[in-house]
């Protein structure tokens, strides 16, 4: 009992000396450090573990009190933040009634909120409120029926062009074999199939146009005995050959009239329609071409130039191919980001590798022996070429696929070479060693298409027509190009039979994208060369790259993975088309020199003049046309250098232009951060002004000018609502 007691009397002495605390401290104002550490020391003596059970209901009385008022406050503040932007929303409005036209309207609206001193909350209010303002009176003003059916019209315009296009792309060429190759194998793979299928549509227009003016006009005018007689010598082996039957049919040159032909009782000139034909066709695919790689370039160089320097960022966030649906593909992306990641990591740890002396030696003597032996190598290539055909010429062509066969072996196994030594070249990037690979391959086939022409180039006086024999080597280079890609692919799929069923080996095959574009871009240069010598080479390779597409399609999804490499689709197509276009051009400056430099034999359409562009002459005459003479000025090799000359010049100052607006553009990248920044400072300091001193009030002065000015303010004279202002301000402008 007497504990008891104790006990009794000692509570209320604390609970005495607890509300003394409180009175002292109720009316005090202080700062909010001071108010924290009395708050934390007034809250622990109440903790329930000291104290019995009806202070612990007095404390949570207390707690709930003071919950209750820092939400009505709140609540005021929120209350307080309205009004001010209700002030805004009635200044802009009297602005805006004074301006004509909508867009001039919006412009204004998103202006003034833009650069308004206020906190994001009165933002988004005094927004809210005008866009509902505007509502209103949209609503009350009726729309005329002009404007009714010019909106009707518009949108059901907008709808049928949207259909349209949805229709076009349904029903694009190899849809939904693009589709699937990309779902499975990713971008970079459809990327090929891509320009695979640009390639096909480009040799089937052109296919179209000579069967229109060239072709058949030779076809209506020939005795059909004449082309009975040829049907009934075709042999099996002259397909591969082109020869036989085929060296006295219109697929060469040197089978077409040199006369007038009467088609449907109209003159029509053969040598003219062969020589204009000819000519718009290989400038027409060169300003495609032209205007196919500036388009490409602009998209995924220019334009993604900026998004290339967090190259972490790049590859973390952006670096997955959303175009995949396959789970097993999806495995090989995360392993390809997987590695580009490392690859990164080892590009940076590399920077900070200092190499020595003795090392870069080593390496520059590496490179050096390996540019020896690639030299040596395509010089080997090159010259057996020539010696094979001397000696095939000198036999009179009793192995005529044998230099074909040879190029196109050359064509196939000397890259695979070109890819070991440029692992001995110990390149620090991945990526390095892949584009010297690529451009030695190309320099390969452009060695190999070279020596073939200039050989028959230059042994044009030993044959009767070597436009037909020129346009008959290319045909057999093309044919048997074709027979080998699905003879390696053949074998490629038994082995992989034989070890997947029969071994059960989990065994695929990359698909090497680089090396199945280079050959694309090969075999469309002997197609250049030979289609002035031979009109039907067109339709040749038009079905030529059809089967390509089927046997590669199957080739890939029977047998192919993924590729663990990390290309950029866009980047790679660019690439694919710049050097199919430089193919063209340097093709182009070929068949100039022919025209130019080389004299007709007695065949073809052209035997009766002595260079093929006289045929320009007859209708481009001096005489009558004086712009020809200034043409002739202008083509001579002074004039040209200079004009090229003059092209450089203006390359490097539009190049060091563009580096100046890039410079340009990175100091007023650098001003927007700078201005964030001191947009952020100001903010803060705002929020610090009135962190536990200040808090909303709608009276004031309301002349002031509601865009510059913060919200009224009075001070607080209870120090709860000065707590409770402290965290509304505190929330409001942060």
């Amino acid at each position: 009992m007497q504990r008891n007691k104790g006990r009794k009397r000692l509570i209320p002495d604390q609970a005495q000396r607890h509300i003394e605390n409180d009175n002292m401290y109720k009316n005090r104002r202080s700062t909010r450090t001071r108010r924290r550490d009395v708050g934390s020391d007034y809250a622990s003596r109440f903790r329930p573990s000291f104290q019995d059970g009806h202070l612990d209901n007095q404390f949570r009385s207390n707690i709930s009190m003071r919950r209750l008022t820092r939400e009505y406050h709140a609540d005021q503040a929120e209350i307080h933040l309205e009004n001010h932007a209700k002030l805004i929303v009635s200044k802009m409005e009297e602005d805006l009634s004074t301006m004509e036209g909508k867009m001039e309207s919006e412009i204004f609206t998103k202006e003034t909120l833009k650069h308004m001193p206020q906190c994001l909350t009165i933002k988004r209010s005094v927004k809210r409120k005008l866009t509902e303002s505007m509502k209103d009176k949209t609503k009350a003003r009726p729309i005329s029926l002009w404007k009714r059916m010019k909106y009707r019209s518009s949108m059901k315009y907008s709808q049928m062009k949207r259909h349209f296009k949805d229709v076009v792309y349904t029903c694009e060429l190899w849809y939904d074999s693009l589709k699937t190759i990309e779902g499975q194998f990713g971008s970079s793979t459809s990327s090929y199939f891509k320009f695979l299928r640009w390639l096909f549509l480009m040799n089937v227009l052109m296919t179209i146009a000579t069967l229109i003016f060239i072709v058949l006009p030779e076809v209506m005018h020939r005795n059909m005995t004449e082309l009975k007689d040829n049907l009934m010598r075709f042999e099996i082996w002259d397909v591969f050959t082109g020869q036989g039957s085929f060296t006295n049919s219109i697929l060469y040159y040197g089978n077409y009239s040199t006369q007038t032909l009467n088609i449907f009782g109209l003159p029509y000139n053969m040598p003219h329609a062969y020589f204009y034909t000819m000519l718009c066709l290989y400038v027409v695919s060169v300003l495609i071409l032209g205007y196919s790689v500036t388009q490409s370039y602009r998209k995924s160089f220019i334009q993604a130039e900026e998004g290339l320097k967090n190259v972490f960022g790049v590859k973390i966030f952006c670096g997955w191919d959303y175009s995949i649906t396959n789970q097993d593909a999806a495995n090989l992306n995360t392993k390809a980001v997987y590695n580009g990641l490392k690859e990164l990591l080892s590009e940076v740890e590399m920077k900070d590798i200092e190499i020595s002396w003795t090392k870069k030696i080593k390496i520059i003597f590496k490179r050096f022996i390996a540019f020896i032996t690639i030299f040596a190598v395509v010089a080997v290539s090159g010259i057996s070429l020539w010696l094979l055909m001397d000696m095939n010429v000198g036999n009179n062509m009793e192995f005529p696929l044998l230099v074909a066969l040879l190029a196109n072996l050359l064509n196939v196994i000397i890259p695979m070479l070109f890819t070991k030594v440029a692992r001995y070249e110990n390149y620090k990037k991945q990526s390095h060693a892949v584009g010297i690979t690529l451009i030695r391959s190309f320099l390969l086939s452009t060695v190999i298409v070279g020596t073939l022409v200039v050989f028959w180039l230059t042994h044009s006086s030993e044959k009767e027509c070597w436009e037909t024999s020129l346009g008959q080597e290319m045909y057999r280079l093309i044919i048997s190009d074709f027979f080998l890609t699905l003879a390696i692919h053949v074998i490629h799929f038994v082995f992989f039979i034989v070890k997947r069923r029969c071994l059960k080996w989990p065994v695929f095959i990359e698909f090497d994208v680089a090396s199945n574009t280079l050959d694309l871009i090969y075999s469309q240069s002997l197609f250049w060369v030979g289609f002035y010598f031979s009109p039907l080479l067109s339709l040749v390779v038009s079905i030529k790259i059809f089967c390509t597409w089927y046997v590669k399609k199957y080739y890939v999804l029977l047998v192919c993975q993924p590729s663990t490499k990390a290309w950029r689709a866009s980047q790679t197509h660019t690439w694919f088309l710049t050097l199919t276009f430089l193919t063209a051009l340097a093709t182009n400056c070929l068949m100039i020199f022919i025209i130019t430099k080389k004299s007709p034999t007695d065949c073809g359409p052209f035997q009766d003049y002595r260079y093929f562009y006289e045929i320009l002459l007859e209708i481009f005459n001096k005489d009558k046309f004086p712009l020809l003479a200034y043409i002739e000025y202008v083509t001579k090799p002074g004039v040209v250098t200079l004009i090229i000359m003059a092209l450089c010049v203006q390359v490097y100052y539009i190049k060091q232009k563009a580096n100046g607006q890039r410079n340009l553009v990175k100091i007023l990248r650098s001003m927007i951060a700078w201005e964030t920044k001191d947009k952020k400072f100001l903010l803060e300091s705002i929020s610090n002004i009135t962190k536990g001193e200040w808090h909303y009030n709608e009276q004031g002065n309301r002349d002031d000018d509601p865009y510059n000015s913060a919200p009224k303010t009075v001070k607080n004279q209870n120090s709860m609502t000065e707590d409770i202002g402290a965290t509304s301000a505190n929330y409001y402008y942060t």
